[in-house]
């Protein structure tokens, strides 16, 4: 009889030979830990059964590929060098924390939202300066992250903006810009943010 570890070494294989069969999945981890690891490979964590290049990676860059729009990204703590993000689809990225660890750290010179949709959550954003700029991005969420940077978040565009929560978050080095105009805005909330320069 095959055992469960060959039923999930066959998938792998089926999973390596055709890899554009398979949709872009709705939920991917991502974790520094899993670098060297090669397409296909099967990771067992927290329960969950996850393929490497097709639910599982090691960059949150990588992950935004892998993602399906409206997606959710996890990020295990650990340090993450993106250089420049571009979020251009509905996506979350959310940090994994417990209260032994911290934040995932994402260092990246700039994040650009150009999309509805996104939400940071619980992120620890760049080592030295991040630009975050979000520009006409409708539904968008930024809570409970640390950043080292900026938050520009324009509606110069945008006639009806539904809602934005840039909110509880930790500015070092940094500030916090909205602007809107000709704009019918309901919902926003930008409240309880601390800046340290």
């Amino acid at each position: 009889s095959r055992g469960l570890g060959d039923v999930y070494k066959r998938q792998v294989l089926v999973i390596a030979a055709y890899p554009k069969a398979y949709a872009p999945a709705t939920a991917v981890w991502v974790d520094d830990d899993w670098t060297g690891l090669t397409y296909g490979d099967v990771l067992y964590v927290d329960n969950l059964i996850l393929v490497y290049g097709v639910n599982a990676t090691s960059s949150v860059s990588e992950a935004v590929g892998l993602v399906s729009e409206g997606g959710t990204i996890h990020v295990y703590p650990g340090f993450y060098d993106e250089g420049s993000l571009i979020l251009s689809k509905p996506v979350t990225i959310e940090g994994i924390t417990s209260s032994v660890t911290e934040e995932p750290s994402i260092n990246a010179t700039s994040i650009s939202i150009q999309a509805d949709d996104v939400k940071l959550i619980g992120l620890n954003i760049s080592e030295s300066y991040c630009y975050i700029k979000a520009e006409n991005a409708d539904n968008l969420t930024i809570f409970k992250n640390v950043i080292r940077g900026e938050i520009n978040a324009t509606y110069l565009l945008r006639t009806d903006l539904d809602y934005v929560n840039i909110s509880m978050n930790y500015l070092l080095s940094g500030g916090l810009h909205v602007g809107f105009a000709n704009s019918t805005v309901a919902d926003v909330y930008i409240v309880h943010n601390v800046m340290d320069n």
